[in-house]
Order: C-alpha cells, then sequence, then structure tokens
C-alpha cells in the first residue's frame, strides 16, 4: 500500500517562503494519472489555492499559480484518489499544514546621511 513518506514543506513548517512550491515522495511509483489537481491541493483555510501539479518518480510536485500570502496557515492536502500503477490507493487523505514568512523587503536602501555631508 502506498504511503506518503515525506513533504516539503515539513507538517508544522514555519517561515515558509511565499513562493515555495510543494512537493510529497511516496514511498513506491504512483499512477501519474491519478496525481493530478483533484487529488493533491492547497488550502488557505476554505480557500482553494490554484495550482499546477506534475509528478517524476516518487515525487508529486505542487506548484502555486500565484504567491502564496505572507503570515498565513496554508492546508496541503493528497486524496485517496491517488493510487498506485495496480490501484491500490492511499489508506487515508495525507494531509499537512505549515505557516508562510513575512513577505520579503523589496525597499530600496536609501542613504540617509554621510562623512563629510554633502556641500561641506
Amino acid at each position: 500500500m502506498p504511503t506518503v513518506t515525506s513533504t516539503a514543506p515539513a507538517n508544522l513548517a514555519t517561515l515558509v517562503p511565499i513562493t515555495n512550491t510543494l512537493s510529497a515522495t511516496f514511498s513506491e511509483a504512483m499512477a501519474p494519472a491519478t496525481i493530478t489537481a483533484a487529488t493533491f491541493g492547497l488550502k488557505n483555510g476554505v480557500i482553494p489555492v490554484p495550482g499546477v501539479v506534475s509528478y517524476v518518480g516518487v515525487t508529486a510536485t505542487f506548484t502555486p499559480a500565484v504567491g502564496l500570502a505572507p503570515g498565513t496557515l496554508y492546508t496541503a492536502t493528497i486524496t485517496t484518489g491517488a493510487t498506485d500503477p495496480a490501484g491500490v490507493a492511499l489508506a487515508a487523505n495525507y494531509v499537512w499544514t505549515f505557516t508562510t514568512g513575512s513577505a520579503p523587503d523589496t525597499t530600496p536602501p536609501t542613504v540617509s546621511s554621510t562623512v563629510p555631508s554633502t556641500g561641506a
């Protein structure tokens, strides 16, 4: 029976970059057609986050269509619709949460004073 062996970000992670992608690694190869946006999703509360799901090897990746909100708790879920090639599903939905960090500082620095002062 397939299981999720690891996720990135990890369950309960904090200060996750708002530009982050998510990934889940399975214990065995999965049927690629069952690893989709319908079976691997992300929510901000009850609001689904749009994104693209890809699958390579034993790892599924969710790439959000937009940057994540800073300082926000997100819930990721892989449902029992994800199966291995023999049609064996995960035993239960796999759910994990993480919290994003603050927005990056994009304000350019300024010069507040000089020594010697201007015009000296």
